[in-house]
């Protein structure tokens, strides 16, 4: 008879320090010198009182065809500033 199993959710504070550890792997990672490189800026994020400026990338030449939509797998974080919104 096999072993029963009880699954459980992993805790968030694991789930959290997994995506801190991904997100650090691929900021670190070299960004490859081209001169096609499309950046979007987002400053939308705000996280408490600091306001998040986002920087992605995609090369121009891997832009999803006309009629396809942009997919989160197809850009790059290319920098994360955090400010607080109270500054100037």
């Amino acid at each position: 008879m096999a072993p029963k199993y009880r699954a459980t959710s992993p805790r968030w504070t694991l789930v959290r320090q997994w995506l801190c550890r991904m997100g650090i792997d691929e900021l670190t990672h070299s960004l490859e010198r081209h001169d096609d490189w499309i950046w979007l800026a987002d400053h939308s994020n705000q996280i408490g009182k600091a306001k998040v400026l986002m920087i992605l990338g995609i090369r121009q030449r891997q832009l999803p065809l006309p009629g396809q939509t942009l997919r989160h797998q197809d850009v790059r974080v290319l920098a994360i500033r955090a400010r607080n919104s109270v500054e100037t």
